[in-house]
């Protein structure tokens, strides 16, 4: 290990070296490195190193020379050249390592295996087990690596092994609780070689599982078996037989009587392990390469030498692990910028413009970023105005002093105008004509004076019309005109010979000649026409420019009056009556014979009368009337002597009466012509007959009506019982006739009830008819009952009568009262109806002793499901209450009296009561505290509504006890009635889950982020106030604490530390604040020392040469890493100056600048600087390099800002090591 610490300080002195030992038997040769950048302008920004050559059975890996720390590897040996990848994060320099394999042993996964001889004592509890192993894709899917157990027939052992790739370890007896295993997370069945080591600590019980120097799982598990004094590699011993044997390569296994820290383990993989350790308790380095026996050849006394059992010497001897440092390759260096460049944003005044139009476009840095230049695509400087051509991306490059660059791009749009097409319906019009302007090709159009596109106006006077026409996608426009002449209309007047004439008068219309004129319905000028109705005439004039001019004139044709006659009706009248004839439509009427208009005269004859009526216009018209004078019918009554003669009438008799000599009739007393009617007295009849003109006439006829008799009927009984007799006597008439051949006044026995019918008649011819019903009672239908013909005594019984109204009973019975008779006995009874007809019935009744009832129960209290049987005497039957079966058991549901009726054989029953009380069942509830519990938490189960509970599994009510796993209780409860109920509960018990605390690293430096992560759980929370895989920057040495929550809100607790190492504390020792040109040149010298200097002032050596730097002010970086690789930087800034006076000074400081602000060009006074050139340089506010020219010292300057924007503006002049900077300001 001194020996690669010695020759790695060689190389970084001397550089490469050339080597003569030999390394796995294969020459060391020198390595040429290179790489394809020597500058990383960012973070993730990858650089390839190129090896030149590389030998087959050596591996490589790229490492920093700063800390020495892994870059790239490692990468096998083509014997050609090696590509490796460096992704920095600060200036560095890299090396390649050559490593040559040693020997390994191969075990075969069938009988190879090597027992330990004597056994390491694993009784302190503290031990580590490390080596090399390299598991094929195709073994086992488990192995065991190293073992300890009992000797033969026990199942304690200690076992650490493979499990489909994941190292496991093991302690226990039989089958291991999970609770005394820890498995890995990473598979490493891949066919390479991985460093391992398990390490446990006795004092806190914590197992670790490394692979290749990274924590990989950690546990607490405070079991381990004690008494293993049998000990093998690659295989376990079990039952007599071999099991779990172990197909891998292995190299380098060593047991440790202590835990390796990760400092030890890491340095063991890179450097191997040191033999002399006397902690040692066996090592196997493999190096015999032969032969069937391998060597321990750590400090022990004895060795643990051991042979491969049942193992063919000649497969087992492979290539071991990669451990032999041999040759370095030279050092590359990449400079590594921390800020790197980076544009923000471009600043556009548009991204999309018409064409022609210019835009500005402006990128910007970080405001910390030095920009050496911008380059556009498009050629314009950073932030001027230019006219884009295209339709394209414009894309930016920014580079700085290292020559990083960072491209950003706009995308602009380039729209093209619109063509468009102006079209008229008329270029010359005439004034009030209206026309339509039409534009197309574009979206929106804007014409002058008010007119809308493609619809119709009026244009007032000749004009040029002037559209903007838009596309509405670009809103780029363009600018039309047209001409449009308006022409005056002529002036035009007509003269009628008159306004307002007589339909059927004639009139003309009279024009000036100066025009051309168009007449409407055939008209000529001047000419005489009888128009036939009023109308409006209109003449079309037309000048010289063919615009034409209307002239209307209105004819008033004043219609004749339209009378309408009025007269009587259907213009006919009866002789002798009155009319009046009336005229309407007109201002006054004239009627011939002598008729006044509306005055009413009585005609003699038919006749025509005519009227002539004026209206108010002096138009006039007539009308005739024909009215014709109708003679009067003659009336007279026709009686229908079929029916009834008028002059011999009975009251009731019909009688039908005609009128004639019309066509129509209508009688008094509302009579209908000849329907037949019944008169009620003597009277008169009035017929009126009409004629078809509606003329009528009168008749009359005289009915005397006789007098009829008016019978009655005289009996000597209304109704009567069946046997009795009965007389019937009419009176009122002269003569009589009785139906059913009765006799008037004779008495007779009627047999039923029916209605008798007598016929009275008079000796002038009426008669009439009398009726009289007689009613003949039927005989009661009277029946003795009693409620029941057999009683028991001292039963009551109920005699009653039916089918008559009341009733008389013997031996003092009373109708429908109950008695309670003593002994058999016959009884009569007489019933008579609401008639007074009586009937006679009798009854036997017969009395029967009572038996005695009794009950037998085989309990009066019992509990809810209990059988009870209750047992009556007494009778030949019994009913009990609820139903219940005599003598059999049944189960009451609650607590009653039970009631039973005995009866006899002569069915007279006894009752007896008996009340039994059931308690019922306690309502029992099992209860628990939880229904779902994390194993090994405490629960209560406790239950309700007894008065004593038992529970199952040795539970006590009520008391909290640990619980392990899922299971069912089982509760019975007994209540004060001593009746008892039971019930269960399940309770299921979540297993724990196995929280595993992780971090990206175990050890960083002061200030670097990492990120802690948990598993074994669902939820993660840690102390600190840390996130779950959230990074965040570490400051001291921490102990964290996970606490992993699963989907059942268990909980399991992991711990890790992480050690951060403070940072180098940095200083430059030999730098002053300001030199002068004139000063001698510095070697930098910086505590620590060794670290790397750099910065635009800092040459070849660490060293600063003054009188070759420019005035200004500089800085120098000094950057460091410590041996554990954590870096720190410092930057110390000087001002140089040429020391030259204040004369010089004075000269710069009185420059002058005019006009300042300036709308465009600004003038520089350099007429007392001397005549060399000068570089004048403007910069915006962002310290963007906007404007950059030569000028020449000693006359006046001027500077054009036509093409910037407004605002203020540094404008910095240099002539040789001479600068100032002076504030400008743009308008």
């Amino acid at each position: 290990m001194k020996k690669m610490y010695y020759l790695l300080l060689l190389f970084l002195l001397f550089g490469p070296i050339v080597w003569s030992q030999q390394i796995g038997g294969a020459p060391i040769v020198p390595y040429t490195l290179t790489v394809d950048d020597t500058v990383a302008c960012s973070y993730g920004q990858t650089i390839t190193a190129t090896l030149a050559s590389s030998q087959i059975k050596t591996v490589y890996n790229l490492r920093s020379v700063t800390n020495g720390a892994l870059i790239d590897g490692p990468v096998q040996g083509t014997g050609g050249p090696l590509q490796f990848s460096i992704s920095p994060y600060r200036t560095d320099s890299f090396y390649v390592e050559a490593v040559a394999p040693g020997i390994g042993v191969e075990l075969d996964a069938t009988d190879d295996a090597l027992e330990i001889n004597p056994s390491p004592d694993i009784s302190s509890g503290d031990f580590s087990l490390v080596g090399w192993i390299k598991i094929p894709q195709t073994a086992p899917n488990f192995g065991y690596i190293n073992t300890f157990s009992r000797p033969v027939g026990t199942t304690r052992y200690l076992q650490f092994l493979h499990f489909y790739g994941r190292l496991r370890y093991l302690s226990g007896t039989g089958s291991t609780p999970t609770a005394n295993s820890l498995i890995g997370n990473r598979s490493i069945k891949d066919n390479k070689w991985h460093h391992f080591a398990f390490t446990r600590t006795a004092a806190t019980n914590e197992v670790n599982i490394y692979i290749d120097g990274v924590l990989d799982a950690s546990k607490v598990i405070p079991a381990l078996e004690t008494g293993l004094d049998t000990c093998f590699i690659g295989h376990v011993w079990a039952n007599g037989q071999r099991q779990g044997q172990l197909g891998a390569s292995i190299d380098e296994l060593s047991f440790w009587s202590r835990p390796l820290s990760l400092t030890e383990i890491q340095d063991d993989m890179a450097n191997g392990t040191d033999s002399t350790d006397t902690d040692l308790a066996y090592f196997y380095n493999f190096e015999e390469g032969q032969g069937n026996s391998v060597h321990d050849i750590s400090p022990n006394n004895p060795p643990a030498n051991s042979q491969f059992e049942n193992a063919d010497s000649s497969a087992v001897w492979v290539d071991g692990a990669p451990r032999y440092r041999g040759e370095m390759s030279n050092q590359v260096v990449i400079h590594f910028t921390n800020n790197p460049l980076q544009i923000v944003q471009i600043n556009s005044s548009a991204t999309s413009v018409c064409a022609g139009d210019s835009l500005i476009l402006e990128a910007e840095c970080r405001s910390f970023d030095v920009v050496s230049s911008y380059q556009w695509s498009s050629g314009q400087n950073n932030g001027a105005a230019f006219v884009p051509s295209q339709s394209a991306y414009y894309t930016v490059t920014a580079t700085d002093a290292l020559g990083c660059t960072d491209v950003d791009s706009i995308q602009l749009t380039v729209n093209a105008a619109p063509t468009i097409q102006l079209q008229a319906s008329d270029t010359a019009v005439c004034q009030g004509e209206s026309v339509i302007l039409t534009a197309s090709g574009a979206d929106s159009y804007l014409w002058n004076n008010s007119v809308q596109n493609a619809q119709s106006f009026q244009p007032s006077q000749s004009a040029y019309y002037r559209v903007v026409a838009t596309d509405s996608n670009t809103n780029c426009s363009v600018v039309d005109s047209l001409w449009l002449s308006v022409y005056s209309l002529p002036n035009i007047s007509l003269q009628p010979s008159a306004s307002a004439i007589c339909a059927g008068d004639s009139v003309q219309i009279q024009a000036p000649t100066s025009l051309t004129y168009s007449w409407p319905q055939g008209l000529a000028n001047g000419q005489n026409f009888a128009p036939d109705s009023t109308d409006d005439y209109t003449v079309i004039g037309t000048d010289a420019n063919g615009c034409r001019d209307t002239a209307i004139t209105t004819i008033v044709v004043n219609s004749l009056p339209q009378v309408q006659l009025q007269g009587p009706a259907n213009n006919g009248l009866c002789f002798g009556e009155s009319m009046t004839l009336s005229a309407s439509g007109a201002n006054s009427y004239s009627w011939d014979n002598g008729v006044v208009d509306g005055q009413s005269f009585t005609p003699q004859s038919a006749q025509s009368y005519t009227v002539t009526a004026t209206d108010a216009n002096g138009c006039q018209n007539t009308a005739s009337i024909f009215v014709d004078v109708y003679a009067l019918p003659a009336a007279s009554i026709v009686p229908d002597l079929s029916l009834s003669n008028p002059n011999q009438l009975c009251p009731g008799d019909s009688l039908a009466l005609f009128g004639a000599g019309g066509t129509s009739y209508s009688w008094s007393h509302n009579l209908s012509d000849g329907q037949a009617f019944v008169p009620q007295s003597t009277d008169s009849y009035t017929v009126t007959a009409t004629d078809a003109n509606g003329c009528s006439d009168t008749a009359s006829i005289y009915v005397p009506l006789l007098t009829a008799p008016s019978p009655s009927i005289q009996a000597t009984a209304m109704a009567l019982c069946p046997g009795q007799s009965l007389s019937l006597t009419a009176i009122g008439a002269d003569t009589y006739s009785w139906d059913n051949g009765l006799v008037n006044g004779q008495s007779f026995v009627p047999d039923s009830s029916r209605r008798y019918t007598v016929t009275a008649n008079l000796n002038n011819g009426c008669n009439d008819t009398a009726q009289v019903y007689i009613t003949v009672y039927p005989r009661p239908m009277v029946q003795a009952n009693a409620s029941a013909f057999s009683i028991c005594q001292g039963e009551p019984l109920l005699l009653y009568g039916s089918g008559a109204n009341s009733y008389s009973w013997d031996n003092n019975v009373v109708d429908g009262q109950a008695f309670y008779p003593q002994s058999n006995g016959n009884y009569l009874l007489t019933g008579t109806d609401l008639n007074g007809c009586t009937a006679m019935s009798g009854i036997s009744i017969t009395v029967n002793p009572t038996p005695t009832a009794a009950i037998q129960a085989s309990a009066n209290s019992l509990c809810e499901s209990d059988s009870l049987t209750l047992l009556a005497t007494g009778g030949t039957s019994y009913n009990w209450s609820h139903g219940l079966p005599n003598g059999q058991g049944f189960v009451p549901d609650s607590s009653a009296t039970y009631t039973v009726v005995v009866t006899d054989a002569n069915n007279c029953n006894d009752t007896a009561s008996l009340s039994v009380t059931v308690h019922p069942y306690p309502q029992l509830a099992a209860m628990s505290s939880q229904d779902s519990i994390c194993q090994g938490q405490m629960l209560s189960l406790s239950g309700q509504g007894a008065t004593s509970y038992n529970w199952s599994n040795g539970v006590i009510d009520g008391q909290a006890f640990p619980i392990y796993s899922s299971q069912t209780y089982l509760l019975s409860g007994t209540s004060a009635q001593g009746c008892t109920a039971h019930d269960s509960i399940y309770i299921h018990v979540w297993p724990l889950p196995t929280a595993m605390a992780q971090a990206s690293a175990d050890t960083v430096c002061q200030g670097d982020s990492i990120s802690l992560s948990g598993s074994g759980g669902q939820t993660y929370s840690w102390d600190n106030n840390v996130v779950d895989g959230l990074a965040f920057v570490l400051q001291t040495t921490t102990t964290f604490t996970l606490i992993a929550t699963d989907a059942n809100a268990c909980q399991d607790t992991s711990q890790i530390e992480v050690l951060a190492r403070a940072l180098p504390q940095l200083s430059i020792l030999n730098l002053n604040s300001l030199y002068c040109s004139a000063d001698n040149s510095i070697q930098l010298e910086a505590s620590p020392a060794n670290g790397l200097f750099s910065g635009p002032a800092v040459s070849p050596g660490d060293s600063i040469l003054f009188n070759q730097l420019a005035n200004g002010s500089y800085t120098v970086n000094y950057a460091y890493t410590d041996e554990f690789g954590c870096s720190n930087e410092l930057n110390q800034s000087f001002d140089m100056d040429n020391c030259a006076g204040l004369a010089e000074a004075n000269r710069w400081s009185q420059l002058k600048v005019y006009p300042n602000p300036s709308h465009n060009e600004v003038y520089i006074d350099l007429s007392d600087l001397e005549q060399q050139p000068l570089q004048l340089r403007l910069y915006n506010l962002m310290g963007q390099l906007v404007l950059q020219e030569e000028q020449m010292g000693g006359r006046l300057a001027s500077l054009s800002m036509a093409d910037l924007p407004a605002g203020t503006y540094i404008l910095q002049l240099q002539q040789a090591d001479q600068q100032i900077q002076l504030t400008v300001v743009k308008q």
